[in-house]
């Protein structure tokens, strides 16, 4: 940005670095990279870049679900726990079919694939560890695209011979 000659032959300041005060003043810099994720050749995050989907025709009729997954102690304090791999299965509530899945990675996040949108919906935990005291089952409707929804579970108490 401060280089006059580069690129060669096109090169100048930065009009930001050309005052004299500059406007701005670098104070770190870093280059950062991110791996191409397996199996596709899009870097993690590319989706963030891509164009907007219309919101009219046959994808405006669905959206997806993003579940937050938290576990907290028998007294509401939060607790540490392994939040991957719980199952999560979403039922139309008319006709108790499922219309979709989801799995919590390791952070406890798991993405739906598209779900119908303005229906009575129920979020049903399928499968969490045995020490978490399983939740209720959620009723929504996707309003919008994308919501947000977060599933709490409460760690069991120990029995008198241990967790079992």
């Amino acid at each position: 940005m401060t280089n006059p000659d580069f690129p060669p032959g096109f090169g100048q300041v930065d009009a930001l670095f050309a005052h004299d005060p500059p406007l701005v003043r670098v104070r770190r810099a870093g280059f950062f990279f991110v791996p191409p994720a397996a199996p596709i050749d899009r870097h993690v995050g590319a989706q963030i870049f891509d164009e907007p989907l219309p919101e009219h025709g046959r994808r405006a009729d669905f959206g997806r679900l993003f579940v937050r997954k938290k576990v907290l102690n028998p007294d509401a304090s939060p607790a540490r726990a392994d939040l991957r791999n719980i199952r999560f299965e979403v039922t139309r509530v008319e006709d108790g079919a499922v219309v979709g899945t989801l799995v919590t990675d390791s952070a406890g996040h798991a993405l739906s694939e598209d779900l119908p949108r303005d229906t009575d919906l129920l979020l049903r935990e399928v499968f969490a560890p045995p020490t978490f005291q399983p939740p209720e089952p959620l009723q929504f409707r996707l309003e919008h695209r994308r919501e947000v929804r977060t599933v709490t579970n409460f760690l069991r108490q120990p029995g008198p011979y241990g967790q079992g």
